[in-house]
């Protein structure tokens, strides 16, 4: 019998690239709810801190301790508000006692509306040990460059050391030819 198959990878130092709270273009807000799960045997600390975008971050000063249970998914809605009080964008460092899976939606919700009828995306946090290095690179496979429309992704980028950081993002078609490149910077 094979194993169950999980898509997260377990860690203790985990990354979320990409949560947050907030405005965004007219009738867009946005927010982030995070799932915590141990698949342990015991109680699981957490400790997980807030980095703001586009600055540099001393992770002591937002953050929030969780404990998961044996075999417990912790939910936290709206995350980047209900654990840190702020109302913002950047990404999360996760420390864990033991090693646990974490997965994020960050979408985007209208005023009134429902979750069932928001925009948004899913995604797994990053174990600090897969991140990528000083010329190193990764691909994102499934980007679609879709003519006319009102259809975009969003990547987001974390330092996961303390410096500051370029990345350089290039979109390859089919064949292999770029239809776009951009730099971009985090200090």
């Amino acid at each position: 019998m094979a194993p169950p198959a999980a898509s997260s990878a377990p860690a203790t130092h985990l990354f979320l690239p990409a949560v947050g709270t907030g405005p965004s273009v007219p009738p867009s807000y946005w927010y982030t709810t995070i799932w915590v799960y141990s698949p342990q045997d015991l109680p699981v600390e957490v400790e997980l801190s807030f980095l703001r975008r586009n600055q540099a971050d001393d992770p002591s000063e937002m953050t929030h301790t969780i404990q998961v249970d044996a075999g417990e998914v912790v939910q936290i809605d709206n995350a980047a508000t209900t654990l840190f009080g702020v109302q913002g964008f950047g990404a999360i460092r996760a420390v864990a006692t033991e090693a646990v899976h974490i997965i994020a939606r960050i979408y985007s919700k209208e005023a009134g509306l429902n979750e069932r009828d928001s925009t948004g995306q899913r995604f797994v946090a990053v174990p600090e040990h897969e991140s990528i290095g000083v010329g190193e690179a990764a691909e994102l496979i499934g980007l679609t460059n879709l003519q006319g429309g009102d259809y975009r992704y969003n990547v987001g980028f974390v330092d996961t050391t303390g410096h500051a950081v370029w990345v350089e993002v290039a979109m390859f078609a089919t064949g292999g030819s770029s239809w776009m490149s951009r730099l971009a910077a985090r200090g």
